[in-house]
């Protein structure tokens, strides 16, 4: 099996022209600290994807998959690694290391395309916009047979009861 480009692994996400589990489409949008309705946002599908196994959250494109001409207001800067890393370092736990590629496409516009890894053992949580710690898990919905969903499971120390996990000597 040959690795693809990030260039080719774009063309390929937006083929399908909706999103996947492990693809997440987003419009050019504030991820600043002051924006906190903003973060939390993308804070949810990154724990998300993470609890699927990883994936990738494109910034820059519709729902639909089309990819959106360049913003004025939030360009490719807007999404720099470390403003990324902040975001992940102040509204996820456990932490989570991501990778932010910059791809321009064939329309000539460079995209910010977060590449999200799985989480291992431990279920990824994200703070909401009260700072409330929560688990997200994306699953398909029944409704639409292909649409995707955000599930909350409760709060984070909640969530965690839900999840397998091994027994400890404290365990009643």
């Amino acid at each position: 099996m040959s690795v693809l480009t990030d260039v080719q692994q774009m063309e390929e996400d937006l083929r399908h022209r909706s999103e996947k589990l492990n693809v997440e489409f987003k419009a050019w949008m504030d991820i600043s600290k002051s924006n906190k309705d903003g973060q939390a946002k993308i804070a949810r599908h990154i724990a998300a994807i993470a609890n699927y196994g990883g994936g990738r959250l494109y910034f820059g494109v519709d729902d639909d998959g089309n990819p959106e001409p360049l913003s004025e207001a939030f360009g490719p800067e807007h999404y720099r690694s470390d403003a990324t890393h902040n975001l992940l370092k102040t509204r996820l736990g456990p932490a989570l290391q991501c990778e932010v590629h910059f791809t321009e496409f064939t329309n000539g516009v460079t995209y910010p395309v977060v590449h999200i890894p799985s989480h291992g053992a431990t279920p990824i949580g994200a703070k909401d916009e009260n700072s409330f710690m929560h688990v997200y898990v994306r699953s398909i919905g029944p409704e639409f047979g292909e649409s995707l969903e955000l599930s909350a499971m409760g709060h984070h120390s909640e969530a965690m009861h839900a999840v397998p996990r091994r027994r400890s000597s404290s365990d009643p």
